[in-house]
């Protein structure tokens, strides 16, 4: 469906104004701009006032779509003021012509709409968990009794999360994480179903903030200092870290305290509730002293990894089972490096245990030192965001029981090396890197100055060939999430999609697309995505990539998509008029420029959608997203 039939006359106008504003504000910051922009804004405004005050509203359109618009044209003179307030009274005039006019005109909407609820929008419920946390007493808490019923396993993961700091939001992977690294969960379904129950048990709050998706918790100081309390764990904050592990007891039972036996079939005692915490969170040494099985260790503000870090961290190192050093307070400014690669050595030596290890965002990483690749139980490895990470050597091979490896915004890191395979426990792969060279070989058209490029061809030859190839992935068979990051503008193509067609676990995929000049061949016109795929995310495709996508998700009837994210890239139509994204309820679009489409035509698109997140869409002005770009609803039956 073409956009000049597509679109109604009055959408159209206003959206060619709407750019207009937008360009303009972009102009105001340079000084020297601002006169010229005066005499250009007044006719603008005028124009677009004068489409709004008798408009006939497409049935497309939800009713508050106009009130929306004058809302959005006095923030954006809000803005003017700010870079012009010596001509404040200028703009505030436009400001008051806006309010005559809203306050005069009536909006009519052609056509009926269709029978849904709407649900309070992101920013209505953050009002309302703003005001209720206000209003909250220590009563409103959970208490010591609501504490006591959770499942065992349940308070071992709460003894976890107070490892972060009272009131400070992490992002859900990170306690998830963790979980898994101390063996207390299996995968990251398991991890926020326990996510889900601490939160409606009151004991972790999950944060709303202006997107509705918001995907952070965090916990109380009250509820914080009750589970440490009541757990009798202590948090030793040496310095910049933190480290949770069990107070030390040198009281002995009383004599009529029998201990517990595992095998026996009659308990002829109910244990106490802090003796059954310590029959999972405690072992003996053989001094009779009862410790904390697995210590936690928590990089809270150390900027600089180095000797005086390595000193904060306790003697007893193999008792160690989860090191986070990188960031995990998602604080941008947040900066930590490490100075010399001994130091990291150092940091790691003799930790044996280590389940769990973090060095999320920590700058200076060129290769990750020997002693990474010795710690045989580890199981998550983050090294998210790691700016200078080049490479990682084939030792990879011996972490048998990683089943987490995320390799995310590692943007130098240039191949992955081969032996990724033999990670069969491996369930969440992030970061894997597919490059142009791997599918077409050494570029053999230049021939310029062959002998200075002898020695640089041998050594793509060399990186080639020690590179793990897209169809190793195939021996990771329990595999549920995939990004990959790739250079090769044709990908995927019929025998990638074969591939990962083959992925009979894959729930979650990302591609991110890297410009390359690298030509490509044909990519093909045929293959399929797993049926098991429930959430695809494509980052910045290539036209022709994108729609060729689309098109075989669209087509294909047994596919059980519910989750789309497109991000950025020339994507301008969804081009699909005889299909439909049958089982789609969540999409997400942000960064498409260029994107035009109809808010019917786009629900014939996806019969099933329940929420939409836009950003970035500039086109998209007409869609009835809340001022955060935010849609839900549900249809009743």
């Amino acid at each position: 469906m073409s956009i000049s039939s597509s679109v109604n006359p009055l959408i159209s106008s206003l959206i060619e104004d709407g750019k207009a504003l937008p360009q303009l504000l972009r102009d105001a910051k340079k000084p020297d701009n601002l006169p010229n922009i005066r005499s250009k804004l007044t006719p603008l405004i005028n124009n677009i006032l004068k489409t709004l005050q008798h408009p006939q509203i497409p049935s497309s359109c939800p009713e508050n779509v106009i009130p929306k618009l004058f809302d959005k044209i006095q923030s954006t003179l809000q803005k003017f003021i700010d870079l012009d307030h010596i001509n404040a009274s200028f703009y505030q005039n436009l400001v008051s012509d806006i309010n005559d006019i809203k306050s005069r005109t009536k909006f009519s909407t052609a056509g009926k709409s269709s029978p849904v609820v709407d649900l309070p929008s992101s920013g209505a419920l953050a009002a309302d968990s703003e005001s209720t946390h206000e209003a909250l007493t220590d009563d409103d808490y959970p208490n010591s009794d609501k504490l006591g019923q959770l499942h065992d396993n349940e308070k071992r993961c709460l003894i976890c999360f107070c490892l972060f700091s009272a009131g400070i939001e992490v992002k859900k992977r990170e306690p998830i994480h963790l979980w898994i690294g101390m063996d207390l969960i299996k995968d990251s379904i398991e991890g926020a179903e326990m996510l889900g129950k601490l939160v409606a048990e009151g004991f972790i709050e999950r944060t709303i903030g202006k997107k509705k998706l918001y995907n952070r918790y965090k916990m109380n100081k009250h509820v914080l200092n009750m589970v440490v309390k009541d757990m009798n764990i202590h948090i030793n904050n040496k310095g910049s870290l933190s480290i949770l592990q069990q107070k030390q007891q040198h009281e002995q039972p009383e004599p009529q305290q029998q201990p517990l036996q595992p095998s026996s079939s009659v308990m002829t005692r109910r244990p106490t509730f802090i003796e059954r915490v310590e029959s999972f969170i405690f072992k003996e040494g053989q001094d009779g002293i009862k410790y904390l099985a697995g210590t936690l260790v928590l990089n809270k503000t150390e900027n600089t990894l180095d000797a005086r870090t390595s000193d904060r961290i306790p003697t007893k190192r193999n008792n160690i089972k989860a090191l986070h050093l990188g960031i995990w307070d998602n604080n941008p400014k947040r900066y930590i490096m490490v100075e010399e690669m001994d130091t990291l050595k150092g940091l790691l030596k003799s930790m044996g245990h280590v389940c769990f290890l973090s060095l999320e965002g920590i700058s200076g990483i060129v290769e990750l030192p020997d002693s990474v690749y010795k710690l045989d139980n580890l199981k998550v490895l983050d090294l998210r965001g790691c700016p200078n990470l080049e490479s990682l050597s084939e030792g990879i091979q011996s972490l048998k029981q990683l089943t987490h490896l995320d390799l995310s915004e590692c943007y130098l890191l240039d191949h992955i090396p081969a032996g990724i395979g033999s990670l069969t426990e491996l369930r969440v792969l992030k970061g894997f890197v597919i490059n142009p060279e791997e599918e077409q070989g050494i570029n053999e058209n230049d021939n310029e100055n062959e002998s200075g490029n002898e020695n640089a061809d041998q050594e793509r030859s060399s990186t080639i060939s020690s590179s793990a190839s897209f169809s190793e992935l195939l021996r990771l068979k329990k595999l549920m999430k995939l990004t990959i990051r790739t250079r090769r503008m044709n990908f995927p193509t019929s025998n990638d999609l074969d591939i990962l067609n083959e992925m009979d676990e894959l729930t979650n995929l990302k591609i991110a697309w890297v410009w390359s000049s690298i030509k490509s061949p044909s990519a093909g016109t045929s293959g399929r995505f797993p049926k098991s795929l429930k959430k695809l995310e494509l980052q910045a495709a290539p036209e022709h990539t994108m729609s060729r996508l689309l098109r075989l998700i669209s087509q294909d009837s047994e596919n059980s998509l519910e989750k789309l994210y497109i991000r950025g890239g020339r994507l301008w139509d969804l081009d699909m008029e005889m299909h439909s994204f049958r089982e789609v309820h969540t999409v997400r679009l942000r960064y498409l420029p260029e994107l035009r489409i109809d808010w019917d035509e786009f629900k014939m698109y996806f019969p099933k959608l329940s929420t939409l997140e836009i950003l970035g869409c500039p086109n998209l002005i007409f869609f009835p997203c809340d001022e955060n770009g935010l849609w839900e609803q549900f249809y009743v039956e």
